[in-house]
């Protein structure tokens, strides 16, 4: 059976059965990001239906770290994957299970390293500056990280969308080294 989330009713869009320009009324004007709590548990599932059993689906919580929908997938998914402290806090503060979130992407201060041993975040190694970063941060709390290492190799990945491979990049350490 199908959902239908938009629907229009004369020339008014419905957003689940209810009048946009109501929620707009609501919340005092323009602009307004409208979610759907059905629309997402519905995608949720249907990704779900789509993968075998066995994977795990990470939201990356820069698409959108508001606080409620964090809140709501949290319910619904495996895990998060921030790329800022300030998405680290977002999963923290809605109890999303720390051993459920991962950090990835160049760049991390010391500050957000920090805090994620501290919090025991997989960590996703980008450079081996980075490396040498978390093994002074570790001693200095005198807590171990959890980290995976991320390796670009030196070959191209042919017929694929995104270029992660194949020599140097910003995200990752190289092969050769």
């Amino acid at each position: 059976m199908e959902i239908k989330y938009f629907d229009l009713s004369g020339k008014e869009l419905l957003l689940n059965g209810k009048k946009v320009t109501d929620f707009i009324a609501a919340t005092g004007g323009t602009p307004v990001y409208l979610y759907s709590k059905e629309v997402i548990k519905s995608k949720v599932a249907e990704l779900r239906n789509c993968l075998p059993k066995s994977v795990k689906i990470y939201y990356a919580a820069k698409a959108n770290p508001h606080p409620e929908i964090i809140a709501y997938l949290n319910q619904l998914i495996d895990g998060f994957d921030i790329a800022s402290i300030n998405e680290l806090m977002t999963c923290l503060t809605v109890l999303a299970n720390p051993q459920n979130i991962s950090f990835a992407g160049p760049g991390k201060s010391n500050q957000e390293l920090t805090v994620a041993i501290e919090n025991n975040i997989l960590i996703n190694v980008e450079s081996l500056n980075e490396i040498n970063r978390i093994e002074k941060l570790q001693i200095k709390l005198n807590k171990k990280a959890r980290i995976a290492v991320r390796i670009n190799p030196d070959f191209d990945i042919k017929n694929s969308g995104m270029k992660m491979s194949g020599g140097a990049k910003p995200f990752g350490i190289d092969s050769e080294l």
